[in-house]
């Protein structure tokens, strides 16, 4: 449940950031374009950062790569909300990416390194249709917000503060590392026996 917590504040967040972030980029006179640009640098970030993620969370292991992945991910994203040039957004959308990367990584062997093996079927139901279910009121949310905060520039700031938020339920996770790769000897001796 702890996990559902941080999983859950960070996915609400970004759900509204997400909704909100390029309708801002419309306001700032950027067009299909450049979204389409900074979009792509987001995605490719995303991409360019599997393996290193696997490898920090091989290295640090999957708690400390998750509230590495939770604060970075936020830093980069208010860091994007603030930025305008077309290039520094780009930049920012991809090393964002890469900081998404790692939380995409490291989500699934979190959650069955913190359920036993009986009950993961039952986790996994629970923890993706509440992000469903988050990403619904998450868009609602987005929807209303600007009015709310009057503009998108300090809702996505406050989006960006709740997925912040995630790192502490995250923090208080005791997650067991996974063990250590066999080394090519091991399994030279384990073939021979």
């Amino acid at each position: 449940w702890t996990f559902m917590a941080a999983a859950g504040l960070f996915n609400f967040a970004f759900f509204i950031y997400v909704l909100l972030f390029n309708l801002r980029l419309l306001d700032l006179g950027f067009r299909e374009d450049a979204l389409g640009f900074i979009g792509g640098a987001s995605t490719l970030g995303c991409v360019a950062g599997t393996l290193p993620a696997a490898a920090a969370a091989r290295r640090f292991g999957l708690g400390r790569t998750l509230v590495g992945a939770i604060g970075g991910c936020a830093a980069l994203a208010a860091l994007r909300a603030l930025v305008t040039g077309r290039f520094e957004l780009a930049a920012l959308g991809f090393a964002g990416g890469m900081a998404f990367s790692a939380w995409a990584v490291v989500m699934t062997p979190a959650i069955a390194a913190t359920v036993p093996e009986k009950s993961r079927a039952m986790a996994f139901g629970i923890f993706y249709g509440s992000m469903f279910a988050l990403g619904i009121a998450g868009g609602w949310t987005g929807g209303h917000m600007p009015g709310w905060v009057h503009g998108k520039q300090p809702a996505l700031l406050i989006a960006t503060g709740l997925a912040a938020l995630a790192v502490i339920p995250a923090a208080r996770l005791r997650i067991a590392d996974a063990p250590p790769a066999p080394r090519e000897s091991d399994r030279k001796s384990t073939r021979l026996n």
